[in-house]
């Protein structure tokens, strides 16, 4: 795909996955040799390479990574591999790869509809691959606007912007932003033993869960029995470890209740 700077508008859709906990065992090398190969997917390398540490940030040019021996140069805490959205602008990303090894922890992947020819099914292939390689105990997928900053949304912040299309919630603006500050400090703070290996953030179009939260009691039943029962979504095993949720935004709010109820949800408005 040949790179049309003018594709790049504040209403374009981006495609997003998070993860916040895994069963796997990642140490930044093996995070890069996992870029490396989602690059491939992708159809064309980055633009910049991020790396950080307990004291800050550095960005590489990404054909400089390897020549510079980066990764061996610190014990970095984070590798971002990002994709600019109009030339040698790189606080405006069309595509990025984000992994946050400790107190910041996620594994994230943005794509602007606009990035790649077909942007649902590249971030599906990229989402089939993490989830064999990671096995994810927890994580979200969800589709907003660019103005929304999806990236925002995946670390607790407040989004800006209008929602479009009842994505991710069924909800104003206003109530998006209040959801997000709630979880924000969960996200900071939530140590070693994390409240995500059985309870959940909210309710995403796309979650990915555990045998925590199929196990989770509610109202006398399971979590699994209650979507299984009230035909919520559609559950899906994936591994051993994950299991994926799929549910549409008009069948959200008619079970957010109930697991808000039960404690399940670490967002409780």
């Amino acid at each position: 795909m040949t790179t049309d700077y003018i594709r790049y508008k504040s209403t374009n859709m981006v495609q997003s996955v998070v993860f916040y906990e895994w069963a796997a065992d990642f140490d930044i090398f093996g995070i890069h040799d996992l870029f490396e190969e989602m690059i491939i997917t992708i159809g064309r390398s980055p633009d910049v390479v991020t790396v950080c540490d307990s004291k800050g940030c550095k960005d590489y040019v990404y054909r400089s990574l390897a020549k510079l021996n980066v990764l061996k140069q610190r014990d970095w805490e984070s590798l971002g591999y990002n994709w600019n959205r109009y030339a040698d602008d790189r606080s405006r990303l069309a595509i990025e790869f984000t992994c946050n090894l400790y107190k910041y922890k996620r594994f994230a992947v943005y794509i602007d509809d606009a990035a790649v020819d077909y942007a649902k099914k590249t971030i599906s292939i990229i989402t089939d691959l993490l989830t064999e390689r990671l096995r994810p105990i927890y994580g979200i997928g969800y589709t907003v606007p660019y103005k929304n900053g999806p990236r925002w949304i995946a670390i607790g912040n407040v989004c800006h912007g209008s929602f479009e299309n009842d994505r991710p919630y069924n909800s104003t603006t206003a109530q998006i932003g209040g959801r997000s500050h709630i979880f924000q400090p969960v996200y900071i703070n939530r140590g070693t033993t994390s409240i995500l290996r059985n309870h959940i953030r909210d309710i995403f179009e796309v979650n990915f869960l555990s045998q925590g939260h199929l196990d989770y009691p509610i109202n006398g039943v399971t979590f699994r029995e209650l979507v299984e029962k009230r035909k919520a979504g559609k559950l899906t095993r994936l591994n051993d470890i994950t299991w994926r949720w799929d549910i549409s935004g008009n069948e959200m709010e008619s079970i957010r209740d109930d697991l808000i109820g039960a404690g399940m949800t670490v967002v409780t408005s």
